[in-house]
């Protein structure tokens, strides 16, 4: 069954990205546009210069009790960051199944006419 534009599109807009699957793929994804890429470089120099610190800190014997504060602040970035790409994937992985669903065709189908159809 061929499917035309319009049914695609028509499928693809009646299941729409949420708004953080909108914020994470705006801010953090491969095609981030260069006016939007300051969020993802600022998330890379803090995590750099906490890692620096930390690495800097190991070396000189700074005591942990000061230490404590830069491993705290890099692991909640990793895992909060790491837990929202997980989460997010996962939604849109949901969507994508809904949209191929209606449409009748398989995930590699969908990725192809979205590829064919979306810019």
């Amino acid at each position: 069954m061929e499917i035309t534009k319009k049914q695609f599109l028509t499928a693809y807009n009646n299941h729409p990205p949420s708004k953080w699957v909108v914020f994470w793929f705006k801010y953090f994804s491969k095609s981030t546009e260069p006016k939007d890429a300051y969020v993802k470089k600022w998330t890379t120099r803090i995590l750099l210069v906490l890692f620096l610190l930390l690495m800097i800190g190991g070396f000189i014997n700074v005591p942990m009790s000061i230490m404590i504060y830069p491993i705290i602040i890099y692991s909640l970035i990793i895992i909060g960051g790491g837990l929202c790409m997980l989460t997010i994937t996962l939604i849109n992985n949901r969507r994508i199944k809904k949209i191929a669903k209606e449409l009748g065709i398989s995930i590699q189908e969908y990725t192809n006419l979205s590829i064919l159809y979306i810019k």
